[in-house]
């Protein structure tokens, strides 16, 4: 009578894996006149600093499941630092989170360079001397190319949403006398500024063209 259970037992737990989809890869890289720089692609469109540049061409490349794929562009500012992409094709993507976390909550910095994907854990820090999404430096080092990385929570259904992206460090130093010392935190632009993407009338006033592509048939 053991059998039958086991077998059950075996299905139930099958079923239960395969509804648990992998994580899409939200990392892109844009391509600009002056370098190459990491960003995200959301539900909203793709969100990057522009530290190399804020307009012009720009090639998109975004990783699938069977490799990466390359998409030309034209940069587009948002404002407040941010700028952004159109590509004609449907990227892997996520969706945005404005809500700044606790402090202590956990997120993960997502980029990508020569050696592949990465990830880092960090928690989130609060403090009286800034504002906006700080982070606590994580054990593992940041790969040298880490401007620009997506920092993603998870939703009660632990699946990523975009928080930010990194912008840097910043040494946090209490001239009063602060017992802790000087601390170094990372820096992202977060929630507070992120919102532009969503507001953002991509070319709404121009009717949107039919686009032929030969490698989707």
């Amino acid at each position: 009578m053991r059998a039958p259970r086991t077998i059950a037992a075996l299905l139930a737990l099958a079923t239960s894996a395969a509804c648990i989809a992998p994580d899409p890869d939200p990392t892109v890289l844009v391509r600009t006149s002056r370098g190459v720089e990491l960003g995200a692609s959301t539900t909203h469109g793709v969100v990057f600093l522009g530290s190399t540049a804020i307009s012009g061409e720009a090639e998109v490349m975004a990783w699938f499941g069977d490799g990466p794929s390359l998409e030309p562009s034209l940069i587009e500012p948002l404002g407040a630092g941010l700028c952004t992409v159109d590509v004609d094709i449907d990227l892997p993507m996520v969706p945005l989170s404005f809500d700044l976390p606790a402090e202590g909550a956990r997120v993960e910095i997502r980029g990508r360079d020569v050696a592949g994907a990465w990830t880092r854990e960090a928690r989130c820090v609060r403090d009286p001397l800034a504002d906006g999404l700080l982070l606590t430096v994580p054990d593992d080092p940041l790969p040298a190319e880490s401007l620009g990385a997506g920092v993603y929570v998870r939703d009660r259904h632990e699946r990523l949403r975009l928080l930010g992206l990194l912008t840097g460090r910043a040494l946090l130093v209490d001239g009063a006398g602060d017992e802790r010392g000087p601390r170094e935190v990372l820096v992202a632009v977060g929630p507070a500024d992120l919102w532009r993407v969503v507001s953002y009338g991509r070319n709404r006033h121009r009717p949107q063209p039919w686009v032929y592509r030969e490698d989707l048939e």
